[in-house]
């Protein structure tokens, strides 16, 4: 008969679970769509997971950022208009007609 420690160290010696990953990296994810201007409910539907956990994500980043609300967020993460190159300018009008 075996010990029991032996199995124990064989379970901590598996990899870790990928779902535990994702749980962590899933509120920056929250994070990049919404500056993309994508909405809660669009953002939960597409993560799988209800619009209060996405609402839950949004109010630890407002916390960590010292922000209230997510115009606030938004000016803190997005550049002035001002600071926007011309050139970063022309690719968003696209290419340029002869």
């Amino acid at each position: 008969m075996q010990p029991k420690t032996s199995k124990m160290r064989i379970a901590a010696a598996q990899p870790r679970n990928r779902t535990i990953d994702w749980k962590i990296s899933e509120p920056s994810e929250v994070l990049r769509r919404l500056t993309r201007g994508e909405r809660v409910a669009g953002i939960a539907r597409d993560l799988f997971v209800s619009q209060s956990t996405v609402r839950n994500h949004l109010s630890a980043i407002y916390r960590r950022l010292g922000v209230h609300s997510q115009s606030e967020l938004l000016a803190r993460l997005m550049p002035p208009i001002e600071a926007v190159s011309e050139y970063q300018l022309a690719g968003l009008r696209g290419p340029s007609r002869p």
